[in-house]
């Protein structure tokens, strides 16, 4: 490469202001795992370089921003990791994996969404630039220049084609482009349209009429709500509020019943209730029309949905309190049927496929602990604690525990990649006659399958990690 003398200048002024700094730094501060002027001197010889691409590895990693430049905004990135430590983390292992094994489908889901906008979370903890080149690669595949997004079908109203449009988000946020703004849009007049029970409550699809899942807040609200942070749309705090807290009523069982465990069911079916009452659905339970089971993963995409929104709902929305409280009373239940590594599993603190059914094995022999929901829960309860939701004591240990708990029971590695087990691969409740929503359905291995690195267990896995290892001691 050519260099021009202004470029030349500018990286000589660079090293000079590098190595003065040098004369007044403790040498303590070059400890080989943190991001350092060591590490500086590398970022200043790139400074200013042009024709970044993944092909130069994005000029050697310093172009965090994938601009194809190096400039002031891959200083202001560089900054963010000053003296922050390098590694090596378990989320390195994981981000690993997602980038450099090809199982990613270009496909437009929530399993891929979800595992993608888990690495846009190591992203932002490193900016690596390689995590966001993969993003944009994924989400460019999928949204047209006119916006258009292949495989999505608003008619069908699914609540979990919304997730990925956090992605659209987060493309626009960092490059601008009409096209994101265009899908996320799109995905917003679903939310518009979308149809709803007589409470107001969405339906999680269009072929599961007048059904309400933990799942589908998790689809739904956290991009709702980001969306209102980023264009100003404040109405979508009071959607994403509403539903977060409309689903509790109908499905945690000490708001349906008046005391008892603060678990949730699965879903909840509004048919008995609508004007006229319709046939309800075969799971529904007679009087309130909840599921039958607490289904850990359902219950975990519920409390990540209840933390990663409280990151944006105003401190005095009504919503607010509700939110908090309803999580407070999840967790103290979390931490009841947290297994307690006394039986014959040894699992140190992960939790059950069912939740509230691990023990007595004699009588619940083929329930298994299971990784996204202990994923999940251990990453919830952690961002909970670190916000101020809950109490570090004692929340914070039964966050770790789980986390380590997955991680000594869960994890290899195969050929250097991780390798992790017992992600259940589907959980449903299903139209009238599909699903019967009971214990026997969530273990049975054939229509709910065990599933090596599944997308939703791997997404899981690393934002338990990243929350683990930020809040390490």
């Amino acid at each position: 490469m050519v260099i021009s003398p202004l470029k030349s200048t500018a990286r000589c002024g660079f090293l000079f202001l590098c190595a003065s700094c040098l004369l007044f730094i403790n040498s303590s501060v070059f400890a080989e795992n943190l991001y350092n002027f060591t590490d500086f001197a590398s970022f200043a010889n790139q400074w200013l370089h042009t024709g970044c691409t993944s092909a130069n590895g994005w000029c050697g990693g310093y172009d965090y921003d994938i601009s194809g430049k190096v400039d002031v905004k891959d200083l202001y990135l560089f900054g963010e990791n000053w003296l922050t430590p390098k590694g090596p983390f378990r989320s390195d292992d994981i981000a690993a994996w997602i980038i450099k094994t090809g199982n990613v489908p270009q496909t437009w889901n929530y399993d891929r969404g979800f595992v993608l906008l888990s690495l846009y979370e190591k992203y932002q903890r490193c900016h690596n630039p390689t995590y966001l080149s993969c993003i944009k690669s994924w989400v460019d595949a999928l949204v047209n220049s006119s916006g258009v997004i292949t495989g999505y079908n608003k008619a069908n109203y699914i609540l979990d084609h919304v997730q990925p449009g956090n992605l659209c988000l987060i493309m626009y946020k960092h490059f601008g482009t009409a096209k994101y703004k265009t899908a996320a849009d799109t995905l917003i007049s679903q939310l518009v349209d979308q149809p709803t029970t007589f409470d107001d409550g969405f339906w999680h699809k269009q072929s599961y009429p007048r059904q309400m899942w933990l799942d589908g807040i998790y689809m739904a609200e956290p991009f709702a709500v980001r969306y209102a942070s980023m264009f100003g749309d404040a109405s979508w705090y009071d959607v994403a509020g509403y539903q977060c807290t409309l689903i509790a009523t109908h499905t945690q069982h000490s708001q349906i019943y008046g005391s008892g465990t603060g678990l949730l069911y699965h879903g909840w079916d509004s048919s008995k209730f609508e004007t006229p009452p319709l046939t309800p659905q075969g799971w529904a339970q007679p009087t309130y029309g909840h599921s039958p089971e607490y289904w850990g993963r359902a219950i975990g995409w519920y409390a990540m949905a209840l933390v990663d929104c409280l990151d944006y709902i105003p401190d005095d929305d009504p919503c607010r309190p509700q939110m908090i409280s309803i999580l407070g009373d999840l967790a103290a239940d979390l931490q009841t049927y947290q297994d307690p590594n006394n039986g014959p599993d040894a699992n140190n603190g992960m939790w059950w496929q069912v939740v509230d059914k691990g023990y007595p094995r004699t009588t619940y022999p083929t329930n298994y602990t299971e990784t996204s929901c202990t994923a999940m829960f251990s990453y919830a309860l952690a961002k909970a604690v670190e916000k101020g939701y809950l109490p570090a004591d004692p929340y914070l240990a039964v966050s770790r525990a789980g986390y380590e708990g997955l991680v000594a029971n869960k994890l290899t590695y195969v050929s250097g990649y991780i390798s992790l087990k017992d992600t259940v691969g589907v959980g449903s409740l299903g139209g009238y006659t599909t699903y019967s929503g009971g214990y026997a359905y969530y273990m049975d291995r054939n229509k709910c399958p065990l599933v090596i690195n599944d997308l939703k267990g791997v997404g899981a896995f690393m934002r338990a990690a990243l929350q683990y290892e930020k809040m390490s001691p």
